[in-house]
């Protein structure tokens, strides 16, 4: 089945790289291709020196060996092909080695990228996707709930970056958004290609973990590198301090109950045992999860929780920051305040009831440009509510009135805010 999947998004990648203007810049690297969308970035040169550090340095936090370029790295392969079946055919030969066939949008001439070779083993380039702004890499995948992503291209929605950006029938794709944090996205970005080489060689699959064990690897990894503790353990305690469950984390809860599960693992057990402990979290998570609930929960007993604490914590059950990305067109500043306050540690309960009084009150008619921007976060509702399994009805509902009303501001709004509280932020309360 998934070499018909393949054989599928190859025959939509030739039919589809025609009539489309070329909106990228590709810079070879040593580990595949950093790829600028819309423009290179002013600062192009220090994040390809650190996405470059970065890999050494992801492989090496968890004892990896280092994935080795090819010896012909910097000079990709150039071919055409006289027919569209010979570029079919030719992309399935390549892909059946392990390289990288990348067909340029508007183009009959494509590159190939050699394979790398990890643990004797050959395995496809990484491809690194650099935008200038989170607002154009969700506009390019019709989804605002996200600020990096690893893996093929996914979506609930049909996608511009299929016909915009460069075909790469390769599973090793990575897409980040250049803004304070991407640091931090590409060390966490690059963690989940290390978990997923490592389940491979072991028999195992990456997809089948549970997001509490490949967030929790990316987020323990990445604040590991960057000294950036975020918070996640104050976060996870009270989780655990209210003797939640590690096989029924609320979704918007993974990232931080996820690193403190790893943190806690690799402390008990040195790192080498937690991931040779991987296929069995792939195998049955809500078995090991009920074995290692205790323990953790020990672990995070003593934590200290202030009131800015939890605070943060509602504000993340909530996904309060998703709440207020998706309605950033028209936030008014007070909320951002609000929400600044709340991520900064220094929030109240009382903060987050005054965020959704604030951003009940209708603003003001937006211009068409605003109003595109609003129209552009709609396929999220149901992005999120699919992906989380939780009020999908709800979701399409939200969905088909947005499109109703349109024309009418007053009532498009409402509906929107109904959004946000009714599928967003109920996302991490299911029933």
């Amino acid at each position: 089945m998934r070499r018909y999947l393949v054989i599928s998004a190859l025959i939509f990648a030739l039919v589809s790289v025609a009539g489309v203007c070329a909106n990228y810049t590709i810079t070879v690297w040593p580990y595949g291709a950093i790829v600028w969308v819309q423009t290179p970035s002013a600062d192009a040169h220090s994040i390809t020196d650190y996405a470059t550090k970065a890999v050494k340095n992801v492989f090496s936090f968890w004892d990896e060996p280092v994935p080795i370029p090819a010896k012909n790295w910097a000079r990709p392969e150039k071919v055409s092909f006289p027919t569209a079946m010979a570029r079919f055919n030719a992309l399935l030969d390549a892909g059946s080695r392990h390289y990288a066939v990348v067909t340029s949008v508007n183009t009959s001439v494509s590159s190939l990228y050699p394979p790398l070779t990890w643990n004797t083993n050959v395995i496809y380039p990484l491809f690194l996707y650099f935008y200038p702004t989170a607002e154009a890499m969700d506009y390019d995948f019709a989804d605002y709930s996200f600020w990096g992503s690893y893996g093929r291209r996914y979506s609930y929605t049909p996608r511009r970056i299929d016909t915009t950006l460069p075909s790469t029938p390769t599973p090793k794709e990575i897409f980040i958004a250049h803004n304070t944090d991407w640091h931090y996205i590409i060390d966490h970005e690059l963690t989940h290609w290390v978990t997923d080489l490592i389940c491979t060689h072991a028999g195992s699959k990456f997809e089948a973990l549970p997001l509490v064990i490949t967030e929790g690897m990316a987020g323990y990894t990445a604040h590991s590198l960057t000294g950036d503790e975020n918070g996640w353990k104050q976060i996870a305690a009270v989780w655990a301090q209210s003797d939640g469950k590690l096989d029924d984390v609320p979704p918007p809860l993974d990232y931080d109950v996820g690193t403190s599960v790893v943190a806690y693992l690799v402390q008990q057990e040195g790192k080498q045992k937690f991931l040779d402990s991987l296929p069995k979290f792939a195998a049955d998570w809500p078995k090991e999860a009920v074995a290692i609930t205790p323990g953790w929960r020990a672990w995070l007993h003593e934590v200290k929780v202030a009131d800015g604490d939890r605070t943060l914590y509602e504000a993340r059950l909530e996904s309060l920051s998703l709440c207020a990305w998706l309605l950033d067109p028209v936030l008014p500043q007070e909320a951002r305040t609000v929400i600044d306050h709340i991520y900064t540690g220094h929030g109240t309960m009382a903060n987050i009831t005054q965020f959704w009084k604030i951003i009940s009150v209708v603003p003001p008619q937006p211009s068409d440009d605003v109003l595109t921007r609003m129209f552009h976060r709609e396929d999220t509702f149901v992005i999120v509510a699919n992906r989380d399994h939780t009020h999908q009805a709800l979701a399409a509902q939200v969905k088909n009135n947005l499109g109703k009303y349109w024309q009418d501001w007053d009532n498009y709004y409402t509906w929107f805010v109904i959004g946000l509280r009714k599928v967003i932020a109920a996302c991490g309360n299911p029933t």
